[in-house]
């Protein structure tokens, strides 16, 4: 019994040490992605890419209203808990293009202002989309980060 109890110690050491680590790269991975997202400047005009932010808003459920060549806005929306959400989609002008920020307005329930957020997964799925190339090498220079993270 006493034999037992050492070797499952020793198994709980060696996968919390594991996980920690698969958790740290895990982390090191996303974190590099992100900065890549946040940092990214769209080349093409933003005629161009905003009919992609528009597809993808519509996939997750949302509605855009009437817009202007800057922004597109949609309506509320319910997350199925007591959660109101809605996005506003901004194109700022940067040297060399523009950069697309998806905010993202949650407003609970006895709240009476949202809570405003970048949505950098929404910003990751339009430069998926729009820009192929540019992820995969985003993603392989993550890869590596996460190797070489201990």
């Amino acid at each position: 019994m006493r034999n037992f109890m050492f070797l499952l110690s020793i198994l709980f050491v060696f996968v919390s040490v594991t996980g920690c680590a698969s958790m740290r790269q895990n982390s090191a991975r996303e974190a590099h992605i992100n900065r890549g997202v946040k940092n990214y400047v769209h080349s093409q005009g933003v005629s161009r890419v905003f009919p992609e932010a528009r597809k993808i808003l519509f996939e997750h459920g949302y509605q855009t209203r009437d817009s202007d060549q800057m922004t597109l806005e949609t309506e509320w929306g319910h997350d199925g808990y007591n959660t109101e959400i809605r996005y506003l989609v901004v194109a700022q002008q940067v040297s060399g293009g523009h950069q697309i920020h998806f905010m993202k307005n949650e407003l609970k329930d006895g709240e009476r202002r949202p809570t405003v957020t970048r949505d950098l997964d929404m910003e990751w799925t339009l430069i998926q989309r729009v820009d192929p190339q540019f992820t995969s090498q985003l993603q392989a220079e993550a890869d590596a980060v996460a190797r070489r993270t201990k």
